[in-house]
């Protein structure tokens, strides 16, 4: 989007028979006003999701009943690259800090979890990105 004091990225989810709008914003320093999550926090917040979901769903599996699951993505950024400045990575590390009560065996389903989630596999795992251009 174009227009001044507005987010720069909006877009309309479909889920079941649902849409649900979201808005994303680069930081000021990127050219953006910061009004709304920035696309980087977006796929953290993902990333932090799809690994809550994965995880709780195997402590169901198991028969483990969870008290309290919390999960943050944090990630270490190097923005030379994106202005042009360097060839060094963008993103140094991503890391997850998950929080959980609920019984025994959490280091397992941390092991299980981490294999399993589809966000960690996209994130450490090449996967084939084709661009075009749409008419």
């Amino acid at each position: 989007m174009f227009e001044e004091g507005k987010p720069q990225f909006r877009a309309s989810l479909k889920h079941g028979e649902s849409f649900t709008i979201v808005e994303a914003d680069a930081p000021s320093f990127m050219g953006g006003s910061a009004l709304k999550p920035d696309p980087v926090q977006y796929c953290l917040f993902g990333l932090a999701a799809c690994f809550a979901q994965t995880f709780a769903s195997i402590a169901a599996e198991k028969g483990i009943k969870l008290r309290n699951l919390k999960v943050t993505a944090e990630n270490k950024m190097n923005l030379k690259k994106a202005v042009g400045l360097s060839n060094e990575p963008m993103v140094e590390r991503v890391k997850l800090k998950v929080t959980v009560s609920g019984g025994k065996n959490m280091g397992e389903l941390l092991r299980l979890a981490k294999e399993r989630c589809p966000g960690v596999y996209c994130l450490t795992n090449p996967i084939k990105l084709d661009i075009e251009r749409a008419e």
